[in-house]
């Protein structure tokens, strides 16, 4: 008996070693890549700081030469381009974003992690630097006018402490630097920390999201083309985020947004994921929203065609103003009925509540992305799948919007995850305590409830280090 305790004792212990070890070589691969990515984040910055000056120098050896070319107009106007885009990166590189920054306006929304607040920045100067993003250079805000308002999400590092917080957060902010300028996701300009939270500060789209629109006008979007067209946006969107090297693995009506011009954008990448290698890498962890999830993720490995399951879904319910999978009276989840969803999907529904006649053309999307994940179509596919025959993929964020007339009738932005009794907020708050929520200024000592001040390396993103590669371009 004793033996076979101390046999136990000595496999146990082993066990326990050689998982260390392993977790030991994990820290060591994630560590080395962070200083790697960390080296080549830091070379490309290089580059793009000198890169007016290498055309400056060589314009002017040309200049300099034995045999002179005059000087043309041509020459001026790039000249000119170069001053124009040194002076701004000079600009950016002062700006120092904190708390005091900030007016918070009012509160949009809170989720698992974090809130987002509606925000305007105290100095227009740092605004229209942040803001001066222009095609040609121009400044695309001025001090006329009312302030510009962003939306600042405020995630408390508590939550962030265990497990792989850490990683999950910088998958965030490198997704949405990344995707900075796809017209289909959400512009970030900034993000910061201080001891309590990260803050990551972006675009503010003020028409509201994708599903408050569904719950006020559920009869305009059994119409095929309007649906048509949100699908469309949809999966550019998703397709940006794909080619980018992520997985969103949240998509739905709640986050996506609707601009001004009536175009939809991806926003919430808090649970994305980094593919490695990418578009073939397995992700293991179950996340998301049940009704959206697809079968292979529920199963426990899955790749980035989840997202356009999540599509699939997201279309079914336009169509027919509900999801297919819902809890039942008889105990089935919506996970029941998902992981065996060839059982339980009708398309269209058995109770369903419309009347609407499913073309071919309709089905053969549904019935495309509804399906296994071997078999799905991938985007390229559903471009050549004859309801997407009229849509002009690479002008589409261009397009007349369908949506429009359903905006001037839309509710005041506020999102549908917001509580119901969303914290108070005065203009003037601009600090936040250890759990995401404000406080007014003058309740200032009250901010440091950590236990240690949690630091987030690499999180922290300047304005100078977000140069506009389109003027770049031009340079």
């Amino acid at each position: 008996m004793g033996r076979k305790t101390a046999d136990t004792c000595s496999s146990q212990t082993s066990a326990g070693i050689q998982s260390t070890r392993q977790k030991m070589d994990m820290y060591k691969v994630a560590i080395e890549k962070q200083e790697r990515d960390r080296i080549e984040e830091l070379q490309k910055l290089e580059e793009l700081q000198r890169a007016p000056t290498i055309v400056a120098e060589e314009l002017l050896q040309q200049n300099d030469d034995s045999t002179p070319t005059p000087r043309t107009y041509e020459d001026d106007e790039l000249l000119e381009v170069i001053r124009g885009q040194t002076n701004l990166w000079l600009r950016r590189r002062r700006i120092r974003l904190n708390t005091d920054s900030f007016d918070v306006i009012d509160n949009l929304g809170a989720g698992s992690y974090g809130r987002v607040f509606r925000v305007t920045l105290h100095d227009r100067n740092i605004e229209r630097a942040i803001l001066d993003r222009g095609p040609e250079g121009e400044s695309v805000s001025s001090n006329d006018g009312p302030p510009k308002e962003f939306a600042l999400k405020v995630l408390p590092k508590n939550y962030y402490r265990y497990k792989n917080g850490a990683v999950q957060v910088m998958a965030e902010r490198e997704a949405l630097l990344k995707g900075t300028y796809s017209p289909m996701i959400v512009t970030l300009y900034a993000a910061f920390q201080d001891r309590n939270n990260l803050y990551m500060l972006s675009e503010l789209v003020p028409a509201g999201s994708l599903r408050q629109l569904m719950q006020g006008h559920k009869d305009a979007f059994t119409s095929v083309d309007l649906a048509r067209f949100c699908t469309a946006e949809i999966l550019l969107g998703v397709d940006a985020v794909h080619q980018l090297g992520f997985t969103h693995r949240d998509v739905k009506p709640d986050n996506v947004v609707i601009t001004e011009k009536g175009h939809l954008k991806l926003l919430d990448f808090g649970l994305c994921a980094e593919m490695d290698p990418p578009e073939s890498g397995k992700l293991k962890e179950r996340c998301g929203t049940p009704l959206y999830m697809s079968p292979e993720m529920i199963r426990g490995s899955y790749t980035h065609l989840c997202d356009l399951w999540a599509v699939g879904i997201m279309f079914f319910e336009m169509l027919y103003k509900d999801v297919p999978f819902r809890k039942s009276p008889d105990g089935l989840t919506c996970h029941d009925k998902i992981y065996a969803f060839p059982l339980y999907l009708s398309i269209p529904p058995k109770r369903a509540t419309t009347n609407l006649n499913l073309s071919e053309d309709c089905r053969e999307v549904l019935e495309g992305l509804l399906t296994w994940e071997k078999g799905r179509l991938t985007f390229e596919k559903l471009k050549s799948t004859a309801l997407f025959q009229s849509i002009r993929w690479e002008s589409q964020h261009l397009a007349h919007s369908p949506l429009l007339p359903l905006l001037r009738s839309a509710q005041p932005l506020m999102d549908a995850s917001a509580d119901a009794s969303p914290p108070r907020v005065t203009p003037r708050t601009t600090r936040f305590n250890c759990n995401g929520s404000p406080l007014p200024r003058a309740k200032t000592h009250a901010i440091h409830d950590t236990d240690r001040d949690l630091r987030f390396p690499r999180f922290t993103l300047t304005p100078d280090r977000m140069p506009d590669p389109r003027k770049l371009a031009k340079v």
